[in-house]
């Protein structure tokens, strides 16, 4: 049987939401075909495509800003452009490529020229809401060329952005590998190594830290939960994505404004988020996001979450069954919802319960499946 050729083009090489998605696609597929990954730079990523033996082509494409593009962002593309065009065309050709799997928007433009030019199906993946208005037209626009065959997207949410695509859309929601995740340690140490006592609960917000994840408002629920529970310490996971190291500055003046430096503990880029898990009471979701995978996550430890009323998270959490919905950007409606579920044990444990029935509706074996028939419908 023939084995096809499917270049996956990602242009991250931080290991974000994204890019975790990314290698479900590449243990969905390559079974059955031979996967080759272009990205722009080495990273994690390209270090998880080398211990699994994934061939990879360095790409750059140039720093963009994210959300709204300014002047430096067309420049750059503009200064990128005919290059990534070229190489990206010679390699796709020299490798006799069957289908890109575009992961990402900022490679759809090429992607999908390409695709034109030989005749090579392309899918496109979407994970992130395109904040600049001038990006969505165009893209809605370069969508219906007939080389884009198929545009996933990762919820409701970020498909209706898309209006122009609504014939080749489908929603797959992003897999959890809840076997692997689950295993580790037992997270019984976590408190002390957090100097936390084991009377207090934590509560915490897992993300990049950089200014689109609005982490400041998490810092400002603290004082009033603080207020009414002295028995609560919150933490803030995750690395400081590159250039954002200004907000993260201002996230360290803001704890010692608001008096909470006790409280508060930024624990930086953690690589055992499932044992971390096992020792968090309740995880909040302060952003606007399209998909958010620290919500499945958490269900697999019967952990509430907390997540703001748009966006994605409101198709993943069930109000008041496996956590709370609150108003977004507001901070005394995120802190009343902490403390309900601080104050009222009988429902946080109906919840926990409630979560992990819940984490087995994304079990990565049914986006596996998605990908796979997306992929043979069009190549197959």
């Amino acid at each position: 049987m023939k084995k096809y050729n499917i270049i996956i083009w990602e242009t991250y090489s931080t290991m974000g939401g994204g890019q975790k998605v990314s290698l479900d696609i590449l243990d969905a597929l390559k079974d059955k075909y031979r996967c080759i990954f272009f990205v722009p730079e080495e990273g994690d990523l390209t270090g998880n495509l080398r211990a699994r033996g994934i061939e990879y082509k360095i790409l750059p494409i140039g720093s963009y800003s994210d959300g709204r593009k300014g002047l430096k962002d067309i420049l750059t593309i503009g200064l990128f452009f005919p290059g990534v065009l070229m190489t990206a065309y010679r390699h796709v050709k020299k490798n006799r490529i069957s289908l890109i799997y575009s992961n990402s928007s900022r490679s759809f433009i090429w992607s999908s020229i390409i695709g034109r030019l030989l005749s090579i199906p392309v899918i496109w993946h979407v994970h992130n809401f395109v904040a600049d208005n001038k990006t969505l037209f165009i893209l809605n626009r370069l969508g219906k060329i007939g080389s884009v065959r198929k545009v996933i997207f990762v919820s409701r949410a970020v498909k209706e952005q898309f209006p122009l695509l609504k014939d080749k859309a489908e929603i797959i929601y992003n897999g959890l590998n809840i076997g692997r995740f689950m295993k580790g340690g037992s997270g019984a140490d976590n408190k002390n190594k957090l100097s936390v006592p084991p009377s207090v609960k934590i509560i915490s917000t897992i993300s990049w830290i950089s200014r689109p994840k609005k982490t400041e408002i998490f810092l400002k629920a603290v004082p009033y939960v603080l207020n009414r529970y002295g028995g609560a310490h919150f933490l803030v996971v995750g690395g400081v994505k590159k250039g954002h190291e200004n907000y993260h500055a201002s996230l360290l003046k803001l704890v010692r404004k608001l008096g909470i430096t006790d409280h508060v503990t930024f624990t930086g880029q953690r690589n055992d988020i499932s044992d971390l898990l096992k020792s968090i009471h309740i995880n909040c979701v302060t952003s606007l996001e399209t998909y958010s995978l620290t919500i499945p996550e958490s269900y697999c430890f019967g952990v509430p979450v907390i997540g703001p009323d748009t966006g994605g998270p409101v198709e993943l959490i069930k109000d008041r069954e496996t956590g709370l919905i609150y108003k977004f950007g507001n901070e005394k409606d995120l802190a009343e919802k902490i403390c309900l579920l601080l104050g009222n044990k009988e429902l946080h444990a109906v919840m926990s319960r409630n979560c992990k029935a819940a984490a087995r509706e994304f079990d990565v074996a049914k986006f596996d499946d998605s990908i796979r028939a997306a992929v043979w419908r069009i190549i197959d």
